[in-house]
């Protein structure tokens, strides 16, 4: 049965501090670390478990190599049974090395596009990494020993348990950081971990008690993004730091470009300190609560998962259950995502607009993705399993692809087909690979994207990973189908989500936007004056909805409101702008109305 915190939940309250009784520490604290040493069977001589400061030093300018030689020695000491003052002293050093590499390396890489990856950012991210895990191994040993001090001497080092505490949550945060870079995810024995850790040191310590983060959760960016994400804190807690863990793992940071990740942080800490941790009383969650267990192996859950988690568990440890309030994070996003979205609404010209398109297009971009992820989402369309090998034929990018639909409808038009078709060779060439080159590899497989699982709504596909992997981005506009005859007819989608595995392969999902889409070109009447016209894609209604649909590149922004004219089979076609349906990174979907001949009702 779930344990309940109606006693237990006391760790916010003074007397659980240092000037009050000794409380019990009643948690069994299991964490996954690699097993310990006997005594005099270590392989290492005592030289050899020191820290290397002098050759530390030395690789300062070269941080990759600062950080694998920093993680090769964490994994030798945290096997060896030494004194806890030893290797105290031992982690401090190393972090002492280790974070400003690791700060470097996210300060460089993190506006560096994830696909294709190159040489430097995959071997500098997965050194953080990994040194990250190792640190935190390291202060994982000395918690667990700390943890089970007889009380007599419990007491005397509960400042250093607090300390240990965050260490490790500070080090799983930027791991959690560092992967999700990459499109990854904490592993589940991660999760597990830090939610262990924190159950047992909430029911003993004060988790409220603040200190200075560690300097590689202060990452350098560039003056744009500190606009974007502002300051983040420079203070933070035990509990802060959990939260923030947990709520970042609710995000879904893989529909996200790593050089806006930071936004997340910047409105997590803008609202943490508001959020209310409840004592789970077995009731049904309520609207914007999340429940998380001691034992589970992935971020709060949306529901109760009382039966999943706790068949099956080792009888000595008992399961324990929290509740979180959202409802202070979901008011803050509405809010932003209305005045974000008012922005696009007004009249701007100049370096304004050239403002709006850029920065606030990111933040809205991120407060869409953090507002979706503020509620279960149930699968509304069943997918289907591909049996085989079936391949995906793909455009990518929205002039690509704009092209490509234009040169379909007008391949009878020998002159412009011409013109058009000057670069299709390359185009083809990629069409249905993620690589047009597969240096020295000799499978004719490699390099092609592969269908994983479709539905009517999208599409789920995945390919082997290489630096000549085609370019692809969260937000990019694609136009695909599942075989090169079917591609005369192409479905217009997006890429809403990257993955990496640590195989080696790279995974993509695909939302489909339209199976009719139709190229044109659209003037409104400033554009008409200076003889221009944006290239766009229309998504004709289908059954399913009220009106059509615009898609313009993103730096072609046109306000609601503006009536234009849409060249539709040599014919000019007259609408207004309706209301923008959503801002992406590489395009804007509107929504339009017909154009009424009156101007009280269309002033523009």
């Amino acid at each position: 049965m779930v344990g309940k915190w109606s006693k237990w939940f006391g760790i916010f309250s003074p007397g659980s501090k240092n000037n009050g009784d000794l409380p019990g520490r009643s948690h069994e604290l299991i964490l996954d670390l690699p097993r310990l040493r006997a005594k005099g069977m270590s392989r290492y001589s005592k030289k050899d478990l020191e820290p290397k400061i002098d050759f530390w030093k030395s690789l300062e300018i070269h941080p990759i190599e600062l950080m694998r030689d920093i993680a090769r020695y964490l994994k030798r000491i945290n096997g060896e049974p030494v004194s806890e003052s030893v290797r105290t002293a031992w982690l401090e050093q190393a972090l002492k090395f280790a974070c400003p590499a690791i700060r470097k390396v996210y300060s460089e890489q993190y506006k560096i596009e994830a696909l294709p990856e190159s040489h430097d950012r995959r071997e500098g991210i997965l050194a953080a990494i990994n040194v990250c895990n190792q640190l935190a191994a390291g202060y994982k040993r000395q918690l667990l020993h700390d943890y089970y001090l007889p009380d007599s001497r419990y007491s005397t080092t509960r400042q250093q348990v607090r300390l240990t505490t965050l260490r490790i949550l500070e080090l799983i945060r930027m791991e959690q950081r560092l992967r999700s870079m990459r499109y990854q995810k904490l592993p589940g024995t991660i999760w597990r971990d830090c939610n262990r850790i924190f159950f047992a040191i909430s029911n003993c310590e004060d988790v409220t008690d603040i200190r200075p983060v560690l300097p590689c959760l202060k990452p350098q960016l560039d003056s744009k993004a500190r606009e974007l994400g502002r300051i983040l804190p420079q203070t933070t807690s035990i509990r802060d730091m959990f939260l923030v863990i947990q709520l970042y793992g609710l995000m879904d940071t893989n529909s996200v470009s790593s050089r806006n990740m930071h936004i997340i942080d910047a409105y997590l800490s803008r609202v943490v300190n508001k959020l209310e941790i409840r004592a789970d009383d077995g009731s049904p969650l309520s609207p914007g609560e999340v429940i998380i267990y001691s034992n589970q192996k992935a971020p709060a859950y949306y529901k109760r998962q009382d039966d999943n988690l706790t068949t099956g568990t080792d009888d000595k440890e008992q399961i324990f259950s929290l509740k979180i309030d959202l409802v202070p994070l979901e008011k803050l996003l509405r809010l932003e995502q209305e005045k974000l979205y008012s922005l696009f609404d007004e009249e701007q010209d100049g370096k304004e607009k050239a403002v709006t398109g850029k920065q606030d297009l990111a933040r809205l971009s991120i407060v869409d993705v953090m507002c979706n992820r503020l509620r279960l989402r149930e699968r509304q369309e069943e997918r289907q399993k591909v049996i085989g090998r079936e391949i995906l034929y793909v455009y990518n990018g929205f002039m690509q692809v704009y092209k490509y639909l234009v040169e379909l409808i007008t391949a009878d038009d020998e002159e412009m087909h011409a013109d058009l078709a000057a670069d299709n060779a390359l185009r083809e060439a990629l069409a249905g690979r993620s690589a047009l080159i597969a240096s020295g590899v000799q499978s004719s497989e490699y390099g092609k994207w592969f269908v994983h699982d479709k539905s009517e709504g999208g599409v789920h596909m995945k390919t082997e990973e290489s630096q000549f992997t085609t370019e692809m981005f969260v937000g990019q506009i694609l136009a695909f189908n599942y075989s090169r005859e079917e591609l005369q007819k192409p479905i217009l989608g997006y890429v809403t989500r990257l993955s990496r595995s640590s195989v080696g392969e790279i995974e993509v999902t695909i939302q489909v936007l339209s199976r009719n889409p139709v190229p044109t070109a659209v003037q409104s009447e400033f554009l008409k004056k200076n003889d221009m016209a944006f290239p766009a894609i229309l998504l004709e209604k289908d059954d399913n909805e009220d009106c059509a649909r615009l898609i313009l590149h993103h730096s072609h922004h046109l306000k609601p409101g503006t009536a234009i004219e849409v060249e539709l089979s040599n014919q000019q076609n007259r609408f207004v702008i309706d209301n923008i349906v959503s801002l992406h990174r590489e395009f804007v979907d509107y929504s339009l109305t017909p154009f009424v001949a009156d101007e009280t009702k269309n002033p523009h």
